[in-house]
C-alpha cells in the first residue's frame, strides 16, 4: 500500500510544497493499482503541503489512511480517511496540532497514537512527546499524556510500536542542541497503560 502527494498541474516536477491531492494505490499480482485521489485541495495563498502520511491496518483488515495538510494560510490540518471493502469514508479531520506523529492498532483495535506538538506550560518548547489513544477507530479520542518534555532540544521522527504483552513503546530521536543541523540522540519510553512512562 502507498500513499503520496501529487501535483496535478506539474506532475512531474517534485514539490513538496505544492501538491493539491493525496493518491493511494496497491501492489498485487506483481502489478500497481490504477493511482487514485482520495484526497483534493485547492492551493490558497502560495502552497498546500501534504506530509507525513501512514498507513495502518485494523482487526477487521480495514485499511486507515491519516496525513496532514499544512495549508498556507488556515495552518495545519489532520485528516483520517478508512477503506472497507473497496468503498472509502469520507474525509474526517482530526483536530490535533502536530509536527509528526504515528499511530497503530492493538488486537483489541484500540488506536494508539503518538504525536510531536508543543508543551505550552513551563517555558520555551520544541515539539513535546505526547500519547494520546481511541477505542472507536478515531471517531473520539483520550485526552493528551505528556510522556517527554523537549525543552529547546527539537523533537523528530517518532514511531509507536506495541510488544507481545500490548506493552507501548514510543521511540523519537531529538536535537542535542537547538540547532537543527546539529546532533540527534535516539529515545524511548514504553508504558503498559499509556498512563504511566
Amino acid at each position: 500500500h502507498l500513499l503520496w502527494g501529487h501535483n496535478l498541474t506539474t506532475p512531474n516536477v517534485p514539490s513538496h510544497t505544492k501538491s493539491t491531492d493525496i493518491y493511494y494505490s496497491f501492489y498485487k499480482n506483481s502489478v500497481w493499482s490504477t493511482p487514485e485521489s482520495i484526497f483534493h485541495k485547492d492551493t490558497l495563498g502560495s502552497s498546500n503541503s501534504y506530509s507525513n502520511g501512514k498507513i495502518g491496518i485494523d482487526s477487521q483488515n480495514r485499511l486507515h489512511l491519516l496525513w496532514r495538510v499544512i495549508d498556507s494560510k488556515t495552518g495545519i490540518h489532520f485528516y483520517h480517511k478508512i477503506e472497507e471493502n473497496c468503498m472509502w469514508s469520507e474525509v474526517k479531520e482530526i483536530p490535533f496540532l502536530t509536527a509528526d506523529y504515528d499511530f497503530i492498532f492493538d488486537k483489541n483495535d484500540r488506536l494508539h497514537m503518538v504525536i510531536f506538538r508543543p508543551e505550552y506550560s513551563g517555558g520555551y518548547d520544541e515539539n513535546s512527546v505526547y500519547y494520546r489513544f481511541s477505542t472507536d477507530y478515531g471517531e473520539s479520542w483520550s485526552g493528551s499524556v505528556l510522556v517527554h518534555k523537549s525543552g529547546s532540544q527539537r523533537g523528530i521522527k517518532v514511531q509507536i510500536l506495541l510488544d507481545h504483552k500490548n506493552d507501548i513503546h514510543i521511540i523519537w530521536t531529538k536535537h542535542l542542541t537547538g540547532n537543527r543541523s546539529g546532533g540527534e540522540a535516539i529515545y524511548h519510553s514504553y508504558s503498559s497503560n499509556g498512563v504511566i512512562w
